[in-house]
């Protein structure tokens, strides 16, 4: 039975996520700028194109984003990391999304048949993310959204697909 990693970009990712765990996982998806904490991420979501631009990052198997992303990446991706083999993937097309990176990721797991999740690095809190940088988008009133979005996912994840989402803290 596949089994999803998820890594979100929470500052809890380095002490929760070291490479040794990613033998046990079908599928390793990684968020943003936790591509940059695991680089052998099998997948690589970011609802923001300009994401994949400036963050060098190089998914194993492929990217999901927002239809209008995964329509100009091929252009906008730095030429030199760019693979035209990746499989690419719409938030829009999955199960169910709701609106951010993070949360598109129990989607693009439930796409991918898994049928239990690991979800790592989900604070939902504080200003920086896992590699310390500071984002102006990282506040307490996103984060009580997102937390209560994460919360819904998970339940239907489980209610409507029968796969358990475990988020795992430090």
């Amino acid at each position: 039975m596949p089994c999803a990693a998820i890594l979100c970009a929470g500052p809890s990712l380095v002490q929760t996520w070291q490479h040794a765990l990613y033998s046990r996982y079908d599928v390793v998806i990684a968020v943003n700028r936790a591509i940059l904490h695991e680089p052998s991420a099998h997948w690589w979501c970011a609802a923001d194109w300009d994401t994949f631009a400036v963050i060098v990052g190089s998914p194993t198997i492929g990217i999901c984003s927002i239809r209008d992303a995964i329509r100009v990446l091929p252009t906008v991706f730095p030429k030199e990391r760019w693979h035209p083999e990746w499989k690419l993937v719409a938030f829009e097309d999955l199960p169910f999304w709701s609106g951010k990176s993070s949360l598109g990721t129990i989607g693009l797991a439930l796409y991918l048949k898994a049928t239990e999740i690991d979800i790592y690095g989900d604070d939902k809190s504080g200003e920086t993310d896992c590699s310390g940088i500071k984002s102006g988008d990282r506040e307490p009133s996103r984060w009580a959204f997102e937390a209560k979005a994460m919360k819904d996912m998970m339940d239907r994840a489980r209610d409507e697909f029968g796969v358990v989402c475990t988020q795992i803290r430090p």
